[in-house]
This record gives C-alpha cells, structure tokens and sequence, in this order.
C-alpha cells in the first residue's frame, strides 16, 4: 500500500505531539516561519475554481499534444514495491521500493549498496554520480537518507525519521520532508536542509505535516502537506499560500517559477485534486474527476502527467494535460502508480508496486 493512502487513513486520529520548535497552523496570510519581510512572496493564497474540461473516457483524441505514435507498454523485470524514479535520460533511469534499481536503456538491474536497508519512496538527483532516496514506511520501519555516489548506495547522517520527499537545486542545497506516523513523535512535521556536508532542520511542527516538495530555485520551494496546505519558500522563511481540505498534497513539480502542478488524494484515498500556480494566483483543477494522485511531472507546460490510484480496488490512471485540458490516457488497465518521471515528451516511465510502465514508441 502506498504511503498517502495509510495517510490519509489515519490523519484524522493522529495526537500531534511536539518536538523541539512548534509552529501553530497559520490563516491564510500568515507567516509560519521565523522571517518578518515576505514582499518578494506574491503568491495569490485563494483558490479559484478553473473550467478547465476533463474527458475520463480513455479516448485521448482532444489531447492534441499527445502523440498517437507514442503508446505506454509494460516493462520486464523483477519489481518489487516501487514507488519512486527518477533519471537523467533515457539511458539512466532509477526507481525505488523495495530495492532500488536502474535501467540502461536495455534491462533493470539492482544497484550497488551499503547500507542496511536498501530501498525508498522517493528519489530525486542532481546527476548519475549525486542521487538521494528516501527510506520510509507507512509502518514505522525508516531508514537513513541514502546517497548514490556514482559507484554505491550508503546512509548519510540524516536521522532515521520518515522522510516522504527530497528536491534540491543543487548538491549542497537539498530539502527533505515528513512527518511522523507513529510514536514517539507522532503527528510532529519537518523539513531539513543538506547544505553539502551536513543534514539540519529549518522547520519543525506539532500541526503542519510536509508531505512533498520541488521547486524552481534555491529561493523558489514549494512544499505540500499532509493537511491540504502549499508553503512556499526557503531555508528558515516559509509561508502558507494555498489549501485544499481535505487531500494530502503528495507531489509537486513545475516547469518554471509561474507554472507549478500540486497534485493531491482525498477521500481516504478514492479522490484526487491538481492545484496549479500561473505566478499570480492557485488555481483548483477539476477536483474529484480524478482518482487519487500520487505523483506529477512534465516536459513542458503543455505536456505534465499525473498517476495514481484508487485505494477502493487498486486500479490505476494515468492522466494527461496538454496545456488546455486534462484527459485520461489510453493503455490500461493500469495498476496503482506512485511516482512518474520523463527525459522528454516521447520517454516517460511511471512506476507502482511490481509494475513499470514506459511511454514512448512501441516496442
């Protein structure tokens, strides 16, 4: 089971219980941060609605910006658990679950590791040679932040708390977000920083629980939550800038500063929402047409995919914005998919349990 849907089934009994700095959940306006000057934050905090149409018939012919030589196929291989990926090309590609392994552009293969525990939940890098994964459990069973070098996997000195996202806009300026399923700090958010050498908190909550972050620059972070909120920011300065009841806000990801898809699920895991950012104002994108979702990437505005699922029978989608409108893409039944990553329009692989799918030419 994927880690939102455990989220969201017991988000409403969890004791938020502090540690170290607890910051109060903030109103719209308000900072939640140490930082007094926001004037460079011009995010719009309401949401309006958008009459952007949404055809969930597998019928993608209103979706010009797909190309119909392009087809999703399923990949072979021995997977297990997958839940993220992430690459630099089509030649280097990794995912992460129970294990973590990497395509070459021909086969899957297990990579090479140091640390005791071996898989992840998300993955994100800089290059082939400065890659990060995440190592956490619905379950409570967490592992260090793990580090790919170019030649193994080995544990950081991050601590062994669930961390359920990690961005970064260079090697020495990375974020890492979570918050705590079970005791003894259940209910209590962070994010911490890597500076280049070491792991340190910028942010730490009894109330708001980082579930998802990306951004467009150092100065330029968004981060999603598991109570529906968006912070924006940086370091030690964030600032809620929009919300959306009721969903966890599991992915993020833009293709500029003025262009940014927050991706979320609700309803115990049967509903999804997408909340896009045009750089003046959030706008809520035909909320509950979707099934859950769990993870979003693009190439370019007029190209972003989402995945996800629904926790009532485990059937996947695959959906597809085209700059215009959102359709559901051809080529399933798909299973549950929880994380989708592309080197282009015409090469993009979405992950889920012992799945991999790729979209491009067919085979």
């Amino acid at each position: 089971m994927f880690k939102r849907f455990v989220v969201m089934s017991i988000l409403s009994g969890v004791a938020l219980l502090g540690i170290c700095a607890c910051v109060p959940r903030p109103t719209m306006d308000d900072d939640v941060s140490p930082a007094d000057d926001d004037d460079d934050n011009d995010n719009d905090a309401s949401l309006a609605d958008d009459d952007n149409d949404f055809s969930p018939s597998d019928d993608d012919d209103n979706d010009d910006n797909v190309d119909d030589d392009f087809v999703w196929t399923p990949m072979s291989g021995d997977f297990q658990y997958l839940e993220g990926v992430w690459g630099t090309s089509h030649t280097d590609v990794t995912a992460v679950g129970g294990d973590i392994i990497h395509f070459d552009g021909t086969s899957w293969s297990s990579m090479k590791c140091d640390a005791s525990s071996c898989g992840g939940n998300t993955v994100w890098g800089i290059s082939d040679s400065d890659i990060f994964a995440t190592v956490s459990s619905p379950l409570g069973a967490n592992g260090p932040i793990l580090h790919y070098d170019g030649s193994s996997w080995s544990p950081s000195d991050a601590p062994i708390i669930p961390f359920l996202g990690i961005w970064g806009s260079s090697s020495s300026e990375v974020y890492a977000v979570g918050w705590a399923y079970s005791p003894p700090n259940q209910g209590a958010g962070w994010i911490f920083r890597y500076n280049g050498s070491t792991w340190a908190p910028v942010f730490l909550s009894s109330t708001i629980l980082p579930d998802s972050v990306w951004g467009s620059s150092r100065d330029d972070v968004y981060v999603g939550t598991a109570e529906g909120a968006i912070l924006h920011g940086s370091s030690l300065f964030w600032q809620q800038v929009a919300s959306v009841d009721g969903y966890v806000i599991g992915a993020i990801w833009g293709s500029s500063s003025s262009d940014v898809f927050a991706v979320g699920s609700g309803g115990n895991g049967t509903v999804g929402c997408v909340v896009h950012y045009d750089g003046a104002a959030w706008t809520l994108m035909n909320e509950g047409h979707f099934m859950a979702l769990l993870s979003v990437w693009g190439s370019s505005h007029t190209d972003v995919f989402a995945v996800g699922c629904s926790q009532t029978d485990s059937s996947g989608t695959i959906i597809h914005y085209n700059g215009a409108s959102w359709s559901t893409m051809a080529g399933g039944p798909f299973p549950c998919l929880g994380g989708i990553w592309g080197s282009g329009p015409g090469d993009v692989f979405a992950v889920g349990g012992d799945t991999i799918y790729h979209y491009g030419p067919p085979e």
